[in-house]
């Protein structure tokens, strides 16, 4: 029985109720804004944020990539079976993901940071609107990590 902003909107919300499908899993929340928050989202932070994309404006991606180490050991050559140090989870991939309408103008080569998940290049394999394929190049938390050290 929270309140949460929503990212960009400038109000709070408060979930009433969760739409389940046939599988059990949510499939629509409905939620009671705060029209008179406005003024208050100036002052104070919710409890959270949550991030959105209009229903009408919504672009569901064909793929992303979602890359990470390729190896678990931070010095591979020091390990007696270095084949044992590659990571399961270097890719991952993930299927409609949604993205704001901007990204429909993105071609091979262009860079975009996905709000809360990274850095993307958008992949040569990308066949328009309607087969667009990101590739995560950088975590946030490793931009952070990496602007730390750059300030060193």
């Amino acid at each position: 029985d929270k309140e949460v902003g929503l990212k960009h909107a400038g109000y709070f919300i408060r979930c009433t109720d969760v739409v389940v499908g046939p599988d059990g899993e949510p499939v629509e929340l409905r939620a009671r804004v705060d029209m008179q928050s406005s003024a208050r989202a100036k002052k104070e932070q919710p409890k959270g944020v949550l991030q959105w994309v209009p229903e009408d404006g919504k672009v569901q991606l064909a793929e992303v990539r979602l890359y990470d180490h390729l190896f678990t050991a931070e010095n591979v050559g020091a390990e007696p079976d270095w084949l044992a140090c590659f990571n399961p989870k270097s890719l991952e991939v993930e299927h409609g993901a949604l993205a704001e309408p901007c990204v429909r103008e993105c071609s091979p080569g262009d860079r975009v940071q996905f709000e809360r998940v990274g850095f993307f290049v958008c992949d040569p394999d990308s066949r328009g609107p309607a087969g667009l394929v990101f590739n995560r190049t950088i975590t946030l938390k490793e931009a952070k990590s990496k602007a730390g050290a750059l300030k060193s």
